[in-house]
């Protein structure tokens, strides 16, 4: 994920100031802005559609609720991702029978449509591999699977996943490093047996 521009920075700051008056509008803006964002984080660790849509949406109201004490030492893309991220994991932590869950069927994400030739074929191949590392991501305890998401899958910064998760950069890439290790036996197992 690239860093905001200062023209991103600045039109925070002003929705921001206009949140914190009430603007309703700065409010829909702000999350246009970011909504794309906070789901695609949540439901990489969450993984849970329906409880993803209620994590991403305390996200919101966490934050809003708390601009008063945004100081803007960060950016507000950098705030809302810890909150989110946090929020995601607590949410996991909470939910134990997530974890019984490896593949997610009903993903509409995930999808594919149905055709014919080999574009459908490369879909279906798609979709399968997609499905064994979502199964091996699960595998993973929630520390380890929310790094792989922020760094592997949405593309933060060691740095920008090390503030979302508020440990140290070295944390980061060490449950990194464990993750990747615990992905490359459980994918290396899953094609010996055939699959």
């Amino acid at each position: 994920m690239t860093a905001p521009t200062p023209d991103d920075l600045a039109v925070d700051v002003s929705l921001v100031a206009r949140a914190r008056v009430g603007d309703d509008e700065a409010y829909r803006q702000l999350v246009r802005r970011y909504e794309g964002m906070v789901a695609g984080v949540v439901r990489g660790i969450v993984r849970d559609a329906a409880l993803a849509d209620e994590v991403g949406q305390e996200a919101f109201v966490k934050c809003f609720a708390s601009l008063d004490r945004f100081r803007g030492d960060a950016s507000l893309r950098s705030y809302l991702l810890t909150i989110a991220t946090r929020l995601a994991l607590n949410a996991v932590r909470g939910r134990t029978r997530w974890f019984r869950r490896a593949v997610f069927l009903d993903d509409p994400d995930e999808s594919v449509a149905l055709d014919t030739g080999e574009d459908a074929a490369r879909g279906v191949e798609q979709a399968e591999t997609n499905a064994v590392v979502r199964a091996a991501v699960a595998t993973l305890g929630a520390d380890q699977r929310a790094v792989i998401v922020l760094r592997m899958f949405e593309g933060y910064s060691t740095r920008e996943a090390a503030e979302a998760l508020g440990v140290p950069e070295g944390t980061v890439l060490s449950r990194l490093k464990r993750a990747m290790d615990r992905l490359r036996v459980v994918l290396r197992d899953h094609a010996a047996e055939g699959g």
